[in-house]
């Protein structure tokens, strides 16, 4: 009488889920606008590249979930960089610009403008000038911002300009022009 011995599975002893990183990698690399998402595709990825096992969808799927964590971390840095390095530089601009319309320096508030600008300065200043001096700029934080283009970086902020007789929110998009930075666009929000 011989004995048969039990059918084993190839893959047994192995974590469970572990044929499928490389799948998993690539659905985490299609959510990288989410940092942690970003971050589980390229380990993912990596690990489902080194695993001995064979993967769902197979190299091709892990190697683009990697790429696309990649990319999601890059789109990281690339916006901390403009949310920290750019936006305070660029909030002190449109302070100095809100106190020239406060104080009627059309002519200094001009100066500050990028060459595209095509607001009419005294209607933006009659709006505050009544208001008295510019105690300060609260906010000025990025509400969006756009890619390189042209040799140009853009930001747009939203704040609130405290003035001796009140408050106005504002927004405003500011330009890197020449390592200079410029108002683009300046609008009083109610």
């Amino acid at each position: 009488m011989s004995i048969v011995p039990p059918y084993v599975p190839p893959d047994v002893g192995s974590p469970r889920g572990s044929r499928r990183l490389g799948l998993v990698s690539l659905v985490c690399g299609l959510l990288c606008c989410a940092p942690p998402a970003a971050i589980a595709g390229v380990v993912l990825g990596a690990m489902a590249l080194r695993s001995q096992q064979r993967q769902i969808g197979g190299k091709p799927v892990a190697v683009i979930g990697l790429a696309l964590g990649f990319g999601g971390i890059g789109f990281l840095l690339w916006f901390l960089y403009v949310a920290i390095v750019f936006a305070e530089p660029a909030r002190k601009c449109s302070e100095l610009f809100i106190a020239d319309l406060a104080a009627g320096r059309l002519s200094s508030a001009k100066a500050r403008c990028s060459d595209n600008f095509e607001q009419d300065l005294a209607t933006l200043s009659a709006v505050i000038t009544p208001l008295g001096s510019l105690q300060g700029v609260t906010g000025g934080s990025p509400m969006y911002q756009s890619d390189r283009r042209h040799h140009t970086l853009a930001l747009t902020l939203a704040g609130t300009a405290n003035l001796a007789g009140g408050q106005r929110n504002y927004e405003v998009g500011i330009v890197k022009e020449n390592s200079l930075l410029k108002i683009l666009e300046f609008d009083w929000v109610p």
